[in-house]
């Protein structure tokens, strides 16, 4: 089921009134305060976020831009997926790369073969160093 107005988010995805795109939530409006570099006037109490994906970190990426907040300046934004829109932004977004490939193959492997899955598998995760940390 999609959400009314032709969001194309899931219902379950939206977050109420104050949500924005992809489902991100709103930034609070900003206060005074120090930032992480000292007195700015009207900054959100933030030095960094860290989005569960590349979406919503573009999301805050925009939302921050509106604001008027500097990035990396004021506030780091990083994300999680590596989407090929992130080395696109401006400035372009810190997120971090996974084995997808990998990571899909051994899972279908361990199915077809009906193995009981092991309580953890590490795969490793690059940083991908960008202009917004």
């Amino acid at each position: 089921m999609l959400a009314p107005g032709g969001s194309g988010l899931p219902a379950s995805g939206r977050r109420g009134r104050r949500a924005g795109p992809n489902g991100a939530r709103r930034l609070p409006r900003p206060r005074r305060c120090g930032g992480r570099h000292g007195d700015h006037g009207s900054l959100p109490d933030t030095d960094a976020t860290f989005a569960l994906g590349d979406l919503p970190a573009l999301g805050a990426l925009d939302a921050l831009r509106r604001a008027g907040i500097d990035v990396p300046g004021d506030v780091a934004v990083a994300g999680f997926d590596d989407l090929a829109f992130a080395s696109l932004t401006e400035p372009a977004l810190t997120t971090t790369s996974h084995p997808v490939e990998q990571i899909a193959g051994n899972a279908a492997v361990a199915v077809l073969e009906r193995r009981a899955p092991s309580p953890s598998t590490p795969f490793p995760s690059i940083l991908i160093h960008r202009d917004s940390t």
